[in-house]
């Protein structure tokens, strides 16, 4: 009996010694499976972060190239067509290359440069302007037309004066003297005797437009208002819509949108405008109304009270020899570009524009014809003569209690390409 005991004890002892072993072992190929899966893991880890970097110094490589692209835009502007994409290789090896193409909007051009590298690619988009001259960056330019002008009230001129040889005088409107110790807060110098003329290239491509004729822009004719997203300015095709009737907004249309009525647009307040043009007879914009617009009309341009038209909105007439208005109400705000070209240097127009009390511009403004500033401006204006008209009773050759400041304009404003401008190209802004 006790042999057998004996037996049977050595048996159980073997089973445990081999429950520990297999136990040991499997431990053993779980530690080394968790091992290899840490290796994968980190080789993995490495191989990502490997794509990762390549993916990102191609980004960085194609949003290089894109800057190029429209740096190359910049340059050779004059040699590029409108609308016209071009393929570009910008280091001559054959794996660089970038589409490049010159746009007009408006009174401003667009630059596009789209590059791309295998299933990869970048574009960018930017409305171009000019380092201003030393035309562009005064405050005030009058043609010498052998008279005075006649400032009264509180009358402010502030930064470099373009007048004739009589400069300025006092006078008289409505009451009022003229209250401040001396005319200009600058220097002031003798200008010519006609206006400078501005480059048209731009305001012909929208006088085709408002005739319905051919020209630059490709339009893509749509019977609907193509409101609700916004419409990107890197495609050649332009999204148009014309009505025969009145249009009133009242909706959100945003991006590269044509929008032309045959006899009057309104902006109510509720619209949501973004670098869209307007072109109609008469345009006008409520009260309140806030957003960037270009708008082309041939008789009246109306900002409403307590409105704001962001930079780089731009009011152009383009009616002739009408009697034509561009206002600026009261407490209204505008920042741009202000245009009635007229027919030359010698045929002025009866357009006026006006920039009523307390009402704000920055920017410039370039008026064959006549303004009529009461409010105060920021940056520049050149008009072939000055008013200001009292309820009835209109004086010519004067200001009336207006400010036109430049050296408060923004560094950051450049020129138009139309005129005041140097040689040198800038960036106005860059478009999603």
């Amino acid at each position: 009996m006790p042999h057998c005991l004996h037996h049977l004890a050595e048996g159980w002892r073997g089973l445990l010694r081999k429950k520990a072993n297999a136990g040991i072992l499997q431990l053993t190929l779980g530690i080394a499976v968790v091992i290899a899966l840490l290796c994968a893991a980190m080789i993995l880890l490495a191989y990502y972060s490997r794509l990762s970097f390549l993916q990102q110094n191609i980004d960085l490589t194609l949003r290089d190239n894109t800057l190029s692209g429209i740096q190359y835009v910049m340059a050779h502007r004059q040699s590029l067509p409108f609308n016209e994409p071009g393929q570009r290789d910008l280091f001559g090896e054959g794996i660089d290359t970038v589409m490049v193409m010159r746009k007009p909007w408006g009174i401003f051009e667009i630059a596009v440069a789209r590059a791309q590298r295998g299933r990869h690619h970048a574009s960018r988009t930017a409305i171009l302007g000019a380092v201003p001259d030393s035309v562009g960056k005064s405050a005030f330019y009058t043609p010498d037309n052998n008279a005075p002008v006649y400032l009264a009230g509180h009358a402010k001129l502030v930064g470099t004066v373009y007048a004739s040889e009589r400069k300025f005088s006092s006078g008289y409107v409505d009451g009022k003297g003229y209250s401040r110790p001396r005319f200009v807060d600058g220097t002031v110098r003798k200008s010519a005797p006609a206006m400078p003329l501005p480059d048209t290239i731009l305001l012909h491509e929208i006088r085709k437009l408002q005739h319905q004729q051919p020209g630059a822009y490709r339009l893509k004719i749509s019977d609907r208002l193509p409101a609700g997203s916004a419409v990107p300015f890197d495609t050649p095709e332009t999204p148009y819509y014309y009505s025969q009737q009145v249009i009133d907004l009242d909706d959100s249309v945003q991006g590269q949108v044509i929008i032309h009525s045959a006899f009057r647009i309104r902006v109510t307040a509720y619209a949501v405008l973004n670098g869209v043009i307007l072109i109609a007879p008469d345009i006008d914009i409520d009260n309140g109304f806030r957003g960037t617009v270009q708008c082309f009309a041939e008789r009246t341009i109306t900002v409403g009270a307590e409105s704001e038209l962001r930079y780089p909105s731009a009011l152009v007439l383009l009616g002739g020899e009408r009697d034509s208005t561009i206002v600026v109400k009261r407490d209204a705000r505008v920042s741009g570009v202000v245009i009635i070209p007229g027919y030359d240097q010698t045929i002025g127009s009866r357009g006026v524009f006006r920039v009523e009390e307390k009402a704000f511009f920055h920017g410039m403004a370039y008026i064959n014809g006549a303004t009529d500033i009461q409010g105060t401006v920021w940056g520049h204006i050149m008009t072939r003569t000055t008013q200001a008209r009292v309820k009835e009773s209109v004086y010519g050759n004067t200001i009336l209690d207006g400010e036109i400041n430049g050296r408060n304009r923004s560094d950051y404003m450049p020129a138009t390409l139309l005129w005041g401008n140097t040689n040198q190209r800038v960036i106005t802004q860059w478009l999603p």
